[in-house]
């Protein structure tokens, strides 16, 4: 494939005639009246939306600020693949069907189309995420984010997957492990999300939590369930039981009260017997004796007094004793009256109690059912969760087993002669490259098998020793980018485009050298190369090759331009009109 013509059906636009072999320049320009003043730049003449048309007419994306902005201007582009020229058109107020040579055809069947005859991609093949537009894209790189990498992609974890598969097709290599170990790892994941999912159960989760065993749960949880069953079995429901229950525990309340009665009168028996044992210690004959022993002799009145007291107090005793053993015979009595009672009221209540033993209410074995349902649900929910991460954890070996085989496979593919030729050969080219930049480095572009548990077959690389430096990421982007369009594995593109800004982190020798190696390569190769240049960095390429012993190639580039554009006025940009495009949003 090589591009021709880029055109409009407005006369304001400004055609561009590209070279049908080496470089096509276009060129962005100051106005020399203004160039003094330093708030004009070199942006909005139209050299980055050049690419954007160019896509525009290859079915790219449909683009809203086209539609909003320029309505019903129609671009077409005229190209050649493989000497058979073509012509697509497509309008900005009808972005969904495209013309190819005057045959209205949808994004789609187009993008087929030029699969087919630019990618070797029959519309059967179906292989996922390798279409048209994206390894187009490889060789027309447009916005800022592209530019990034080599690989096209700012954020080097976004589709990775993708840039690898579409780079492994591009590259040579066999690009169906990329699909194989991608579906290994999807249904890795999903293995390790189902187990989890499992164990997000409450009930496995709060299990695992305490990280208990399994079967003996299981085996307490039998034993359980066995036991409540039982007592469901046996268990009978009493029509009246919340009626006798409360008769047992009213009799229940009334044994109570005579244990207490019983034991109050157990302790005034008790201090009754104590009162009883009280006797006189001392009588009035013992008295005199005392006082005789002393040598005094009482007179015959006082011992008649003490007499007189003493039988007073026996009078006194004896009254009291018998007032105390009738209380005695009046308690007594009393205490075998209530034990008759008691034990009357506790034959009754262990009768109720009797009746209500394997009998309750109809509540009670409902709930037994449900702590027994409870537990089965328990039960049933470890067994097949443990079962189900069992089989999910042998599912992931069995992957992760597949996985490593799928590795070997790949290891003995990459040391294969075809292997080996694949490898080579981009590294070569991609160290020829390199090596006009920077002689006598390590340079070079290694494929290596991705091990890893990841979508990623292979470990692309592109190595230049200078990684550090400024401009050699530039550098390595454009000998990259070359090498696939040498490379010519699964295509028939032979153009490449870059935007100037993949020239604004150079220093003037590494874009002098670019456009010497791509100037070349172009002449030996029958290739072409269309890049854009602001003015001022294509001055400073010419000079530095001129300065360098290069000025055949320097008038070479010169006669290489193929549209020069300036902020002079709006007529002067590639539109022609004033209009202010957000294309790449």
């Amino acid at each position: 494939m090589k591009l021709i013509r880029l055109y409009s059906d407005k006369e304001s636009f400004k055609t561009i005639d590209f070279n049908p072999k080496g470089l096509s320049i276009i060129i962005g320009c100051k106005d020399s009246a203004g160039k003094k003043n330093i708030k004009n730049t070199y942006n909005g003449v139209g050299k980055t939306l050049m690419l954007y048309l160019i896509n525009f007419c290859l079915a790219s994306r449909e683009i809203k600020a086209f539609k909003e902005k320029l309505p019903n201007w129609k671009f077409c582009l005229d190209f050649s693949i493989n000497g058979k020229i073509y012509t697509a058109c497509r309008d900005t107020s009808n972005q969904s069907v495209i013309y190819l040579d005057n045959e209205e055809l949808s994004l789609e069947i187009f993008r087929r189309t030029l699969a087919k005859e630019l990618f070797y991609l029959d519309e059967n093949d179906n292989i996922p995420n390798i279409k048209f537009r994206s390894l187009l894209a490889k060789f027309m790189r447009r916005s800022k984010d592209e530019y990034t990498n080599y690989a096209g992609v700012a954020d080097r974890s976004v589709n990775q997957w993708d840039t690898v598969l579409i780079l492994s097709y591009l590259l040579g290599l066999d690009f169906s492990k990329n699909l194989e170990k991608r579906q290994l790892k999807l249904k890795y994941d999903e293995t390790i999300k189902a187990k989890s999912n499992i164990q997000d159960d409450p009930i496995i989760k709060d299990y695992f939590n305490f990280s208990g065993n399994v079967e003996i749960e299981l085996v307490d949880l039998e034993d359980k369930i066995t036991h409540l069953k039982n007592e469901i079995a046996n268990f009978h429901i009493a029509e009246n039981f919340h009626e006798i229950e409360q008769e047992a525990d009213e009799k229940a309340a009334k044994i109570q009260v005579i244990s207490n009665k019983e034991f109050s009168l157990s302790h005034s028996l008790s201090q009754i017997d104590k009162s009883l044992d009280i006797k006189t210690d001392i009588d009035s004959e013992q008295v005199s004796k005392l006082y005789e022993e002393a040598g005094i002799q009482l007179p015959s009145l006082i011992k008649k007094k003490l007499e007189d007291v003493q039988n007073f107090h026996k009078s006194l005793l004896i009254s009291r004793t018998e007032r105390l053993i009738k209380e005695k015979e009046r308690i007594e009595q009393q205490q075998k009256e209530l034990e008759k009672t008691r034990k009357a009221l506790s034959k009754e209540q262990d009768d109720l109690l009797k009746y209500l033993e394997n009998k309750g209410a109809l509540e009670e074995r409902d709930a037994l059912k449900q702590k027994l349902s409870d537990l089965e649900r328990r039960k049933d929910t470890l067994f097949k969760g443990q079962r189900l991460i069992n089989e999910y954890e042998i599912k992931k070996s069995e992957i992760k087993s597949t996985l490593d085989k799928e590795s070997t496979e790949t290891e003995k593919y990459l040391n294969s002669d075809d292997g080996k030729q694949i490898k080579d050969t981009n590294l070569r080219l991609f160290r020829r490259l390199a090596n006009s930049f920077y002689k006598d480095k390590e340079n070079g572009f290694t494929i290596e098998n991705n091990t890893g548990v990841n979508q990623v077959r292979y470990t692309l690389n592109p190595r230049i020793d200078h990684d550090s430096s400024d401009g050699i990421n530039e550098v390595k982007i454009f000998c990259f980018d070359w090498m696939l369009l040498l490379g010519q594995h699964r295509h028939q593109v032979r153009t490449l485009i870059h935007d100037s800004r993949l020239f604004d982190a150079m220093d003037d020798r590494q874009a002098a050298t670019a456009l010497r190696i791509a100037m070349e390569e172009c002449e030996k190769n029958d290739m072409q190369y269309i890049v854009t240049f602001n003015e001022g960095k294509y001055k400073n390429i010419i000079k530095e090759l001129e300065q360098h012993g290069f000025k055949v190639e320097a008038e070479k580039i010169e006669k290489s331009k193929v549209k020069e554009l300036t902020d002079k006025s709006d007529e002067t940009k590639i539109l022609g009109i004033s209009v202010d495009l957000k294309y790449e949003q």
